[in-house]
C-alpha cells in the first residue's frame, strides 16, 4: 500500500482503515497489553531480545 498511487491507494486504504479507528483501537487495548506483556516476559527470562524475531 506504501507504493500504491491514488486512486488504488484511496481505495484500499479505506478497505483496511476501519479496524484503526480510535474507538476500535481502545476495544483491543487490553489483549494487545496482555500480549505484549507475555512477550516481554519471555524475552526477560531469555536476558536478551531480538526485536523482529521476538517481539515484532
Amino acid at each position: 500500500m506504501l507504493t500504491v498511487d491514488p486512486p488504488n491507494h484511496t481505495r484500499l486504504r479505506r478497505m483496511v482503515s476501519k479496524p484503526f479507528i480510535p474507538r476500535m483501537i481502545e476495544d483491543l487495548r487490553s489483549r494487545i497489553q496482555q500480549l505484549a506483556d507475555e512477550l516481554l516476559v519471555a524475552v526477560q527470562e531469555q536476558g536478551k531480545m531480538e526485536i523482529i524475531a521476538d517481539f515484532a
